[in-house]
């Protein structure tokens, strides 16, 4: 296998930190009883995408997302109705979604997409968190299954208000996804791309190595590589933000 490419270095990011006691410790998190195996997982998988580790198989933690998604979702650990209360399933919905999409597993896609409930609290606000965001996500997961979710207009209203500007990027993608317009698609995400590589990031000790991605462009590229448009040709920099099947090696 030919070395990893070193995007974190084409991205500015030098950890101050060891990356394989951290790798070692989101492993073994990530084979543990709890409910962050799915992040612990999605965090791996942005290593390799980084070129923070060499040589890794991803299979086995493909693998093992599929069984902690649907413990996480199905299982006896999370109660869907319980969720609007809780406000706790975005973060782990978010990054099942995006490893399922990049596993290319359609079935385990929709029956995740099938958990969801239009009246979803995502149990968060704020600029970088808004609802809407929540909202665009149930969108997207109402578009992966047979029928649509009953009572997503609302969401679909919700989402077109948005005035927070990430969330409007977002949107616009999605928008040239659903009327596949392949030219549109590529503005938008790259102009999206644009907007994520300019706004503040972690500093390089700091071990979230995911905040470094573009987790919610990447998910909305992989539907969109799905329906059959392409990806644009973006410059090195907005390319290595972006987590794709090729980037880590599966294609």
């Amino acid at each position: 296998m030919s070395e990893t490419p070193r995007r974190h270095t084409i991205i500015g990011f030098e950890p101050e930190f060891d990356t394989k006691k951290c790798l070692e410790v989101l492993q073994n998190w990530r084979l543990s009883d709890n409910s962050d195996s799915v992040r612990c997982a999605l965090e791996i998988v942005c290593m390799v995408h980084l070129g923070l580790v060499d040589d890794f198989n991803l299979i086995k933690i493909f693998e093992d997302s599929v069984s902690s998604t649907r413990e996480l979702f199905f299982g006896n650990r999370w109660d869907p109705t319980l969720c609007p209360q809780d406000g706790k399933w975005f973060k782990p919905f978010t990054s099942a979604l995006l490893l399922l999409l990049l596993h290319n597993d359609p079935d385990e896609i929709v029956k995740l997409a099938s958990w969801c409930r239009v009246d979803l609290d995502p149990g968060f606000s704020g600029p970088e968190n808004p609802p809407e965001m929540a909202s665009l996500y149930l969108i997207v997961a109402s578009s992966l299954l047979p029928n649509q979710i009953p009572g997503i207009d609302d969401r679909i209203a919700e989402v077109s208000k948005a005035r927070e500007r990430a969330t409007q990027g977002l949107w616009k993608i999605w928008q040239a996804i659903e009327s596949g317009d392949q030219g549109a698609f590529e503005k938008t995400l790259t102009d999206s791309l644009k907007h994520f590589d300019s706004r503040p990031k972690p500093n390089n000790r700091s071990t979230f190595i995911g905040e470094r991605i573009a987790r919610h462009q990447s998910v909305l590229a992989l539907v969109a590589m799905q329906r059959g448009l392409r990806l644009p040709e973006l410059p090195e920099k907005l390319s290595a933000r972006l987590l794709t099947r090729k980037s880590i090696g599966l294609e």
